[in-house]
């Protein structure tokens, strides 16, 4: 068992994919995830326990993963048949095929798509925000439909942009006292980096 430093790391920022937002559902929170019918043929708490093993604590052997993510999503309100069936050599097809799908996400990739994104509807306000009276004063009708046409393809795209923006292209920072548990677990995955560091 790994030592427990309490409180230590309560405030510890974590970047990570699809972060859970207070008791609603992943697929709830972002509804990109319910294109893959892998991840819609388990429970939302299925689905979160898999969240766990692959995102948070994938620098663990995988049994201690799976022992951390059990007590994050269930605690101790899980029967010891239904913790035999989360044992790894034990995982249905579902699971299995929902992990594979998460595993295919990339962090990085998708922090520099938010920075493109961000960028991106930054440079749409400044060009909607163009003064066009000179355009207009000089009648050049031209550059005035050219002007139109560039709003009105900015227009046809905010609303996939806002989403992506709203859910941070699935990238989030969360802290770790506001995790699922109350951080404690974290405290451990923390305090066994800092073990292997010494």
């Amino acid at each position: 068992m790994y030592k427990k430093v309490k409180g230590r790391f309560q405030d510890k920022t974590l970047t990570l994919l699809f972060p859970p937002r207070g008791n609603k559902p992943l697929t709830a929170t972002y509804p990109e995830l319910r294109e893959y019918e892998e991840l819609t043929k388990i429970t939302p708490k299925e689905l979160l326990f898999i969240w766990y093993v692959t995102f948070v604590y994938s620098g663990f052997q995988l049994k201690d993963r799976i022992k951390l993510a059990i007590t994050e999503v269930w605690g101790d309100d899980i029967s010891e048949d239904d913790k035999n069936k989360l044992v790894y050599d034990n995982w249905n097809a579902d699971l299995r095929a929902a992990q594979l799908v998460f595993e295919k996400f990339n962090l990085s990739a998708r922090m520099k798509s938010r920075i493109i994104i961000e960028t991106a509807f930054q440079n749409f306000q400044e060009i909607i925000k163009l003064d066009i009276q000179e355009i207009k004063d000089n009648k050049n009708w031209a550059e005035l439909k050219k002007y139109t046409e560039v709003t009105s393809d900015i227009i046809k795209q905010l609303p996939d942009m806002v989403k992506n923006l709203e859910t941070g292209n699935g990238v989030g920072e969360i802290r770790a006292n506001v995790m699922s548990g109350t951080g404690n677990v974290l405290n451990t995955f923390y305090a066994k980096m800092d073990d292997e560091n010494k």
